[in-house]
């Protein structure tokens, strides 16, 4: 599939061969795999515009169950996108479209983790710190690595992604060390490459983190 592909080229820092596979991929709708390669492209080149046309153009509509939980991630990569360009409103809009579908599924499904970890994701969007770790704390609550170590890994590096995001260097720092040691997306190719974690650059501590271990 090229979307794993691309996928593969971003997490090993190769942008130029992602480029290349990418330039096949025409999503004609907005499908998980493809709009999560496209805009993890976008967040590691930090070339944004590009990517919020491609994604515009897929805007799909909200349905209910599996067709809503698309329809959040998608928001949650548009609005991240403009988060990330400076389009504060327009970012703020898709999260809310995001909030809202995910709220509803919760009702029905309120034990699933992944609800709780893409909420945590809307809220650390839209600024508030207090919601997005509570969200996450219960989707690491409910999915621990003593359960399922990889996506208790992926509830984890969210919640350290979003310590990143909000400048807490003393929690976020730790976690991605413990992470890198983990099956996942924390690498210290991804750590180099991602703009969410910004807020730690000049951390002596997150630059070591940084550093690709000997072979």
């Amino acid at each position: 599939m090229i979307a794993c592909k691309v996928l593969v080229y971003e997490w090993l820092g190769q942008l130029d061969q992602a480029d290349a596979v990418i330039s096949g991929l025409h999503p004609r709708t907005a499908e998980f795999l493809p709009v999560f390669a496209i805009t993890n492209q976008a967040r590691f080149r930090r070339a944004y515009a590009g990517a919020i046309s491609q994604l515009q153009a897929l805007q799909p509509d909200r349905g209910s169950g599996s067709a809503d939980w698309a329809f959040s991630s998608f928001n949650i990569c548009l609005g991240d996108l403009r988060r990330l360009s400076g389009d504060a409103s327009g970012a703020k809009a898709n999260y809310i479209q995001a909030r809202d579908a995910l709220e509803a599924l919760l009702k029905n499904q309120p034990n699933n983790a992944d609800l709780y970890d893409l909420l945590a994701q809307v809220y650390c969007g839209l600024g508030d710190r207090e919601a997005a770790m509570k969200n996450v704390a219960r989707a690491v609550e409910l999915m621990p690595l003593s359960k399922d170590a990889l996506s208790g890994a992926g509830c984890e590096s969210t919640r350290a992604r979003i310590e990143a995001q909000f400048g807490d260097a003393e929690h976020a720092i730790p976690g991605l060390a413990r992470l890198l040691n983990l099956p996942g997306y924390v690498t210290p190719t991804v750590l180099r490459l991602d703009p969410d974690f910004d807020p730690l650059r000049n951390d002596p501590r997150f630059q070591k983190l940084c550093e690709e271990k000997p072979k």
